[in-house]
């Protein structure tokens, strides 16, 4: 399965092993350099979908970098994300900068946030956070809503999907039930409670037993849509853009 192309820019090489090697393992190709003048030069030779830009740099700074970048014809589309410690605000980032991440974010937060530049950067696509703790399931699923016009990306339990919420959030969330730590009842019930979240659409895609109960309280919860374990990928393709179309009308 191909993947898109990151560039991590970084002298820190525990970062970029570590990012590489996980990235690598959601079928992202990552191309590294510890500092500025190698990353410019990497940046035109392998035109990557995104640039994860360290701003505190040796040498040749973000800034320089940014600057290079920007004002050539083969790097000047390339979306910018960069890593700091300071927690910013969109409106506080720097003019060539896209969004941003912690050195320590983990792994699907710095998913969803790549997937959620690169549906910016292109014509605009729903983005979906797939919740599941199947990793094989998140993986096919991801897949098939990116066949199929979303973005897409996955958290294997309630808690990680927060913690990807607290970067990027999303326009749907496709949500299983039966997980650890955090089950996927007491994911819904604090997402609808979390100021700001309330108008994220669910679909719950689940392997419980389907009862008219278990309906009725997904629904009393704010569920769009209740599916259960196995579902053709055509139905819940159906339910995402129904929910997504109720959204958008202001539906319920």
């Amino acid at each position: 399965m191909a993947g898109h192309k990151l560039l991590i820019v970084t002298d820190d090489q525990r970062i970029r092993e570590r990012l590489r090697q996980e990235l690598q393992a959601h079928h992202w190709m990552v191309i590294d350099a510890s500092n500025g003048t190698d990353a410019v030069a990497l940046a035109k030779q392998h035109a990557p979908d995104v640039i994860l830009l360290d701003v505190s740099l040796p040498g040749l700074s973000s800034e320089g970098v940014a600057h290079q970048l920007k004002l050539d014809s083969l790097t000047c589309a390339i979306p910018i994300v960069i890593v700091t410690t300071v927690d910013r605000a969109n409106g506080l980032l720097e003019p060539w900068a896209t969004d941003a991440v912690r050195p320590t974010v983990a792994v699907p937060a710095l998913l969803a946030t790549l997937e959620h530049v690169l549906a910016k950067q292109k014509r605009r696509k729903p983005y979906v956070l797939v919740v599941d703790d199947e990793p094989d399931l998140v993986e096919i699923l991801t897949a098939v809503l990116k066949e199929r016009g979303f973005a897409a990306s996955g958290a294997s339990n309630g808690r990680e999907a927060f913690e990807v919420i607290r970067s990027v959030k999303p326009d749907a969330i496709l949500l299983d039930l039966d997980m650890p730590q955090v089950s996927g009842w007491q994911f819904l019930a604090q997402l609808r409670a979390g100021e700001g979240l309330g108008d994220i659409r669910v679909v719950i895609l689940t392997g419980k037993d389907q009862s008219p109960e278990d309906q009725q309280k997904g629904r009393s919860l704010g569920a769009a849509e209740y599916l259960l374990k196995p579902c053709a990928p055509d139905d819940i393709i159906r339910a995402l853009h129904l929910a997504l179309k109720a959204s958008a009308s202001g539906g319920s």
